[in-house]
């Protein structure tokens, strides 16, 4: 049994496991600091299905970036194109129309970027994963109470006329 544990050590299998962990954690922390914006503003899409997705693709894009690496014709871009046709699906399903008005894209688009986030992440890219996540979420507090703000100011039109 010793010699299986040290065999393993010796490999950095234990350290290399240890960091695709930290990175899905990491990619779990963002989603779910999306995902409690989200919340605040009582949309279902809250923090545990952003952090839940985050975590998802971060696992997928590290099977799909060294899971196969062993293979001799193998594609890492091939798993990884497929998370964005599937959360894609997943983003469709929180869009709804009602009355003429188009309710869930914010949501959606959250969503996505969410899955973006944690592809970011598992392939390796901590600060990319980390600051997107800080911008997505300044981006939904901020265009929150800016558009409504912008959308009630009056706008007084102005007729140009020109002669040839």
């Amino acid at each position: 049994m010793q010699e299986i544990i040290d065999r393993f050590i010796e490999t950095n299998i234990c350290f290399e496991q240890l960091e695709y962990f930290i990175r899905i954690l990491l990619a779990g922390v963002c989603g779910a600091f999306i995902g409690f914006e989200r919340r605040k503003r009582f949309k279902d899409a809250g923090i545990r299905t952003h952090l839940i997705l985050s975590i998802g693709c971060a696992v997928i894009m590290i099977i799909s970036k060294y899971a196969f690496s062993d293979t001799l014709d193998y594609d890492a871009a091939r798993v990884a194109s497929n998370i964005i046709t599937g959360v894609g699906f997943l983003g469709a399903g929180v869009i709804f129309i009602k009355s003429g008005s188009v309710r869930g894209l914010t949501t959606a688009a959250g969503i996505w970027t969410t899955a973006a986030i944690g592809m970011a992440i598992g392939a390796g890219f901590y600060l990319l994963g980390i600051a997107v996540s800080i911008v997505l979420v300044l981006i939904q507090l901020l265009l929150y109470r800016l558009v409504p703000a912008l959308e009630s100011i009056e706008v007084a039109e102005l007729l140009i006329k020109a002669k040839y």
